[in-house]
């Protein structure tokens, strides 16, 4: 399979996927509406752009998975279920963190000098605070306060 019918392939399953979130969230009540409206927004942006591209690529491209990192694929799947394991006994918030900067080690590779560190602290943390915000302040949902803050 190449890349372009690849990038097809995904960019119209998730754009169905958006168009179904979104038909889905008008059943709801307007403020529970709010969040899988926002998502499925993103995500029909997301696809239309990924079909674009698609679009724009030659018809006799390389295979889709020739640059595929298995191993770093499978430690990003791994972390993923490591953080929804440990959230039960960890806040969800510091492990998002903890979990956001080890994604970017992977993904970026070792960071070289203390601006690129405190570039993933500053990247993981203010994502966290960013979810925080969002969902206590502007969308009024509280988390439970487990793991390490509570009883």
């Amino acid at each position: 399979m190449t890349a372009r019918t690849l990038d097809l392939a995904v960019g119209a399953l998730s754009l169905l996927g958006a168009i179904f979130i979104f038909s889905i969230s008008r059943s709801f009540p307007d403020r529970a509406a709010l969040m899988p409206s926002l998502i499925s927004g993103i995500m029909a942006f997301a696809s239309l752009t990924m079909i674009l591209k698609a679009f724009k690529q030659s018809r006799d491209g390389k295979s889709a998975f020739s640059n595929v990192s298995w191993l770093r694929l499978g430690v990003t799947i791994l972390a993923w279920f490591t953080l929804i394991i440990l959230s039960k006994w960890i806040n969800f918030f510091i492990l998002s963190a903890i979990f956001l900067f080890s994604i970017a080690v992977l993904l970026n590779g070792k960071p070289e000098s203390a601006k690129e560190v405190t570039l993933f602290v500053t990247f993981s943390a203010g994502v966290s605070i960013a979810l925080w915000l969002l969902f206590s302040l502007v969308l009024n949902v509280s988390f439970p306060v487990e793991g390490l803050f509570g009883g």
